[in-house]
């Protein structure tokens, strides 16, 4: 689950006054908050309405009754594709890092649910329209509707980053595995990823807080602000600064690392093809040494290589729409009011598809991982055994380790190759050769 968690500013029209507000899930409004003359002029505090920025019509439907489903399908999902690649035999740096990825993703859509199932299916709106949000929602909507789901996306988008490079050392830079890829360096990789993700949000933390407000005899929730936000850098430079930024290294900096990164994996699997297929092509093969561990490292290489472009897929049009949302909201580009009910009709739609990258990437799973299906099939059946292997490493040399196979397929092969044996003699002695 992805951006639909990011706060953005919101571009407030009142006559000549340019206003920055928070409204839930990047939403833009011409007209979307009610304020007091102070409001305007010192940006004191601003009235939440969440109503005026989020298209009822469409958000009902899909976030109060069809998001909390697939919330609960990738919950479901996630938490199975943490026990398979949490099985021993499994436990390697790449797989410790999708691993992540999936624990993250699951948190992502458990922290927002309670809002959705709050304010959409349980029809908090309409005591929101009619009353305000009481003083608990006031308080905590920030932090389940966008700080922390925004915490744990951007943990998976870099954990994504981070997955991409990764291979990348593995097929091209085999001498740095060893320092680059270890268990301990990926755990340490991930730690830190996620201690920077948290940290990407201080500002929201810190920089202002909710506040039930009594305007015009009505008890409003509104945003109000810290003294070094006023005092220090302005309402609006604060805005413009931290999306600004976040725009470049949460979503432009992660999506050119990996369209580089999976352009040289995907290379490296074109590479390998022709090799495979017993064509040298006269091209560079400074990452040709990945087809050499031999079919279980390429096979591993292309399912990945999947991931990372799905996500690319998912990731860039999020981006952009973010990118779009601060752009209006900082006047660096202009549309008619129409263009805003647009805006956020598709980043709606966009929200839904979103929720669905972890049942894509477990069908990416499933099809392309033998490994995978097989830890899925012992963990309901006792048919499967551990058996060792060798396998080629990047230096030369060979390591051991213990995979999956079907005891019953390896019977019908054994079966299979007893019956071609036997036709073989029989053909002999009927021939007489």
């Amino acid at each position: 689950m992805a951006n639909q968690f990011l706060e953005a500013p919101v571009l407030a029209q009142n006559t000549s006054d340019l206003l920055y507000v928070v409204d839930e899930y990047v939403a833009v409004s011409p007209m979307g908050t009610r304020m007091t003359k102070n409001a305007c002029k010192d940006c004191l505090f601003v009235i939440v309405n969440i109503g005026a920025t989020v298209p009822l019509e469409y958000a009902l439907p899909l976030y109060g009754y069809l998001l909390p489903i697939f919330v609960a399908t990738t919950t479901v999902i996630n938490t199975f594709i943490v026990i398979v690649l949490s099985q021993k035999h499994l436990r390697t740096p790449t797989n410790y890092v999708l691993t992540s990825m999936a624990v993250t993703d699951l948190l992502t859509g458990l922290t927002s649910l309670p809002w959705f199932l709050y304010y959409y299916t349980m029809k908090g709106y309409l005591v929101d329209q009619r009353s305000g949000l009481d003083s608990f929602w006031c308080h905590v909507y920030p932090y389940l509707s966008y700080i922390l789901p925004t915490v744990w996306h951007t943990a998976v988008i870099f954990l994504t980053v981070f997955l991409a490079i990764q291979r990348y050392v593995y097929v091209c830079v085999p001498g740095s595995i060893h320092r680059v890829c270890t268990p301990l360096t990926t755990r340490k990789c991930v730690i830190g990823i996620v201690l920077f993700s948290l940290l990407t949000v201080m500002p929201e933390i810190f920089g202002k807080y909710m506040e039930k407000t009594n305007v015009d005899g009505r008890n409003e929730c509104t945003i109000r602000y810290t003294s070094w936000v006023l005092d220090i850098l302005g309402v609006q430079l604060y805005y413009s600064m931290y999306y600004w930024l976040r725009a470049v290294v949460v979503h432009f900096l992660p999506c050119i690392l990996l369209i580089i990164f999976t352009y040289k994996l995907a290379r490296t699997i074109k590479l390998s093809d022709f090799i495979n297929s017993g064509i040298d092509p006269p091209a560079s093969r400074k990452c040709s040494i990945a087809a050499g561990p031999g079919r279980t490292l390429h096979a591993t290489n292309r399912m990945l290589s999947v991931v990372c472009s799905v996500f690319l897929l998912l990731e860039i049009p999020a981006a952009l729409i973010f990118v779009l949302h601060i752009a209006i909201a900082t006047k660096v580009l202009t549309i008619d009011p129409r263009g805003y009910h647009i805006l956020n009709v598709l980043l709606i739609l966009r929200n839904i598809l979103i929720v669905l990258t972890s049942p894509i990437q477990f069908t990416i799973y499933c099809s392309m991982s033998e490994q995978f299906r097989l830890t899925v099939r012992q963990l309901f059946s006792s048919k499967l055994l551990f058996v060792p292997q060798a396998q080629a490493t990047f230096h030369g040399g060979k390591r051991y380790s213990l995979i999956l196979v079907d005891v019953e397929k390896q019977e019908e092969n054994k079966r299979a190759k007893a019956k071609s044996s036997f036709l073989q003699v029989n053909h002999r002695y009927v021939y007489g050769l």
